[in-house]
């Protein structure tokens, strides 16, 4: 299958009253724009819009060029969104990218809120609201659903899943993931190979 080569691409740049904290120029709506622009044109894709949200928070998704974003993605106008990176889409965004690359090492919440510039209880907050679950507990969901693609997909024994999924221990590991899916990984690997899905 051929890869799509060309894109109609929307920039998304958002500045929010809590991002005027000395890193100003390097933040602005002028240069996250000329960024994107030059980046599009770099790629040699098309241009077909600019969103623009100035003085709106990221904690939420009230804002009017994102609602105008999302509709035009939706309609098709638009295949491609562009944004200088995932803190200017929401703060959640950010947080949850930030789990999602360094899931593997060991993370505090106090990365974790620093990723989408906000504080430990804000942090919660957006994760209570967005995600429904504590920040802990989605990192520890993600790392058992990255254990599980390594059960199915690898030959890795059990002692490097856990510490590639960043587990402390294999007999963590397992309790952890026990837990959560209601038998071990060695017995989920087992049911796996002999075809009984687990979901």
């Amino acid at each position: 299958m051929k890869l799509q080569d060309n894109y109609d691409v929307g920039i998304y740049c958002r500045l929010s009253r809590d991002d005027h904290n000395g890193t100003l120029e390097s933040m602005s709506i002028a240069n996250q724009r000329q960024v994107l622009i030059d980046y599009v044109k770099e790629k040699g894709w098309r241009l077909k819009e600019c969103y623009i949200d100035d003085g709106f928070t990221g904690t939420n998704f009230e804002r009017p060029d994102f609602k105008r974003m999302i509709r035009d993605a939706q309609a098709g106008r638009i295949d491609c969104i562009i944004t200088k990176d995932l803190s200017r889409l929401g703060r959640n965004y950010a947080m949850t990218g930030f789990i999602h690359k360094n899931y593997g090492d060991k993370i505090t919440i106090a990365q974790i809120a620093a990723s989408g510039n906000v504080c430990r209880s804000k942090c919660f907050e957006l994760f209570d609201r967005y995600m429904i679950k504590t920040p802990n507990a989605y990192l520890t969901d993600y790392r058992i659903q990255k254990s599980r693609e390594l059960l199915n997909g690898t030959a890795c024994t059990i002692s490097e899943i856990a510490l590639a999924c960043g587990f402390q221990s294999a007999s963590y590991f397992t309790q952890v993931f026990r837990q959560t899916l209601g038998l071990s990984p060695k017995a989920y690997r087992e049911n796996q190979i002999k075809g009984q899905v687990i979901k």
